[in-house]
């Protein structure tokens, strides 16, 4: 008996992590493409940008599905902007990656079951271009403790 479930530790189902800022859009779908991304997982909590129109969800989604990349938006993984306000934005202070581990890394990380869907790699995207002011960076960690093969961020090259 075959499974269709996905082994997150294959080579085949890297994950990766992505920020756009500092980058257009050509430039962004093509570090996905040269990763073999066929799915981006959006986890920003609000899926716009009022200054990159080009990266708000559905023109995001439409860019990627004209060059066969599916797009998710995966909210809970996010962080809404009234919990960052609280938490000193727009600097990343240390009590807000502590919200995000009581609060979304320890109660969410379940929601891991997303990545096995995809047949090939995954990359989670967010906006910040250096992934250690990020949110990603500490769930692509998280992610690579629950035994999925987190292979980096695509911003460091």
């Amino acid at each position: 008996m075959t499974s269709d479930r996905v082994d997150p530790l294959s080579e085949s189902n890297a994950l990766y992590t992505i920020g756009y800022a500092g980058q257009s859009i050509e430039a962004f779908i093509e570090a996905l493409q040269g990763a073999g991304v066929t799915v981006l997982l959006d986890v920003r909590h609000f899926p716009g940008s009022r200054f990159r129109p080009e990266f708000s969800k559905s023109n995001l989604k439409r860019s990627l599905a004209e060059r066969g990349i599916d797009y998710r938006h995966h909210r809970p993984w996010g962080i809404p902007s009234s919990v960052r306000k609280q938490h000193g934005y727009p600097n990343h202070s240390e009590s807000l990656w502590e919200w995000y581990e009581s609060e979304v890394i320890e109660h969410r990380i379940g929601d891991a079951t997303l990545l096995p869907l995809a047949h090939s790699a995954v990359a989670m995207m967010c906006v910040e271009e250096d992934p250690e002011e990020c949110h990603r960076l500490r769930l692509g960690q998280a992610l690579r403790e629950h035994g999925y093969n987190y292979a980096g961020d695509l911003c460091r090259g």
